[in-house]
């Protein structure tokens, strides 16, 4: 009887062990366009719109997000540099490529500012969304009371999932002429104390890096079409944008009910907590 009790004991705390080595999630993603550009004349009022000419000198604006937890501005910058070399292999319909400046978009600023700015005709907005998950199995977190496996056993799994959107615009039109997107998902394993650090941010700018190279290479096959784009049928840009505030606002009101959700469960509710845990598999191997 003693035995089965034991056994019973131990058991449960194997099952239930998983508590103690939770590990947060995290997301980021970009500012709203509204936070960015500042509003422009509906293009489907103007009665004529300006053709389009090629090779056209081009911008590339990178929306950052709200706090750069996982993407900071240079990965933004280096990734953006990247974007404007694979841009530059399409000579025929592309004839410079500038970078939007961070300190230019501190404030709301306009398209006519960047055709002034940048000289251009054409901008390429990018926005990104980006989730890390870190799982950690059971059999590690039995570990995280000792203090060398925290170093040394890659028992965390991490997955960050990358998705990026562009919209190309062109800025005489106030309009968008075509829009392309590209995913990334990665895997890692990483000890307990390299997942907590600064090794789970590098696999974020991987997964951003990854994505925004697909991209560049989905935006080519879409560029080398344009000869057959009818400017007349471009999407007006204030149409995305109130669409995206609408979404936004929406969006906003799940989230908040999704965070009580994953907050509920970071925290272990429902099951027993760390100390009682510990005291449970002390009294078991007792």
């Amino acid at each position: 009887m003693r035995s089965s009790f034991k056994i019973l004991l131990l058991g449960l705390a194997f099952t239930v062990f998983s508590g103690c080595g939770t590990l947060q999630s995290v997301s980021d993603r970009s500012q709203t366009l509204g936070n960015i550009l500042a509003p422009v004349k509906d293009s489907l009022v103007t009665h004529e719109k300006k053709p389009l000419v090629f090779p056209s000198n081009v911008a590339i604006l990178m929306i950052p997000g709200d706090d750069h937890r996982l993407i900071p501005i240079s990965t933004l910058t280096n990734t953006a540099e990247q974007l404007k070399k694979n841009l530059l292999k399409n000579k025929k319909y592309v004839r410079s490529v500038s970078i939007v400046s961070t300190s230019d978009i501190d404030q709301k600023i306009t398209l006519n500012a960047i055709h002034d700015l940048y000289a251009a005709d054409i901008v390429v907005i990018i926005s990104y969304q980006q989730d890390q998950r870190k799982k950690q199995s059971n059999a590690a977190a039995l570990f995280d009371f000792a203090i060398i496996p925290v170093f040394i056993i890659p028992g965390v799994k991490v997955t960050t999932t990358t998705i990026v959107d562009s919209k190309i615009i062109h800025i005489p039109s106030n309009a968008i002429i075509f829009r392309s997107s590209a995913t990334n998902e990665r895997t890692a394993h990483m000890t307990r104390f390299t997942a907590e650090q600064r090794e789970s941010n590098k696999e974020s700018i991987k997964g951003l890096t990854s994505a925004i190279d697909q991209l560049g290479k989905n935006m080519s096959t879409q560029i080398n079409q344009l000869d057959k784009f009818d400017i007349s049928s471009a999407v007006s840009l204030n149409e995305v944008m109130s669409e995206q505030i609408k979404s936004n606002e929406n969006g906003s009101k799940h989230g908040d009910n999704w965070s009580k959700v994953d907050s509920y469960k970071n925290s272990g509710a429902g099951s027993l907590g760390c100390i009682e845990l510990i005291l449970l598999a002390l009294a078991a191997l007792l």
